[in-house]
């Protein structure tokens, strides 16, 4: 098993040095560490900023590492859970080894098969919807109500998740009832597909997405999210 470390200070290197202590690690990498952390048996310092999300990104991708701790606050700031967050078998195995050196400890997991997405980075979400075949004797608790969102986020994520045009999760996620505490209608959320014709792709043009917002709400604005800089709109008239 290889872990990664995210940060520099000597919290960072007591945990890689606790990490190095099991037999079933191999190698652990500490970004970007410290001069203490450089010394010790079976770890190594990597220049990559504990901030360069994609720097880690593209490391965890090269070194095929299989489980990766953040020390600092920084990073969790700027959403570093967003891209490194789902079950691996390799969080699989560090669970089983605590696990086996002490039997009487119970494990206390809060998780949603519907957030294990990243399979590109090692997510199994079989380690969600078999967790008793993985980890033993499990007793479940299922959270149907949100308070995170309104009734039309709701149906629209549920119906993204679950897509079966796609095969996105119709086959593999469990399917849920969630009840939310605000319930709206008025028509303020639109979802959209990605397709190869000409026609859907101007559909998904950002003046076309605007023009049917406009054409519901008319008096509301449109603020646009994007996870870098270079991928807002260079329009003027997008921006305000």
């Amino acid at each position: 098993m290889k872990v990664l470390i995210i940060g520099s200070g000597g919290r960072e290197h007591a945990l890689a040095w606790q990490c190095a202590q099991f037999d079933e690690v191999v190698q652990v990498f500490v970004a970007p560490g410290n001069a203490g952390s450089a010394l010790e048996n079976k770890i190594s310092n990597i220049q990559v900023d504990s901030e360069d999300i994609p720097g880690l990104i593209k490391f965890v991708q090269s070194e095929s590492i299989d489980i990766t701790i953040v020390g600092p606050e920084a990073p969790l700031v700027i959403g570093i859970v967003d891209e490194f967050q789902d079950i691996s078998s390799g969080r699989n195995n560090l669970i089983n080894s605590l696990i086996t050196q002490n039997p009487s400890l119970k494990i206390l997991v809060v998780g949603d098969d519907w957030q294990s997405i990243y399979r590109f980075a090692g997510s199994d979400i079989s380690l969600v919807r078999k967790f008793e075949h993985f980890f033993g004797n499990t007793i479940e608790m299922f959270l149907s109500k949100s308070f995170r969102f309104n009734s039309q986020i709701n149906e629209f994520s549920k119906t993204f998740i679950m897509d079966k045009l796609y095969n996105r999760g119709s086959n593999v996620q469990i399917s849920k009832d969630i009840h939310v505490e605000t319930t709206v209608t008025d028509k303020k959320i639109f979802l959209h597909w990605k397709n190869k014709s000409n026609q859907q792709k101007l559909e998904l043009s950002l003046s076309d997405i605007a023009a049917r917002i406009k054409k519901y709400s008319e008096n509301d604005k449109l603020l646009i999210l994007a996870r870098y800089n270079h991928n807002l709109p260079k329009e003027d008239n997008f921006a305000e």
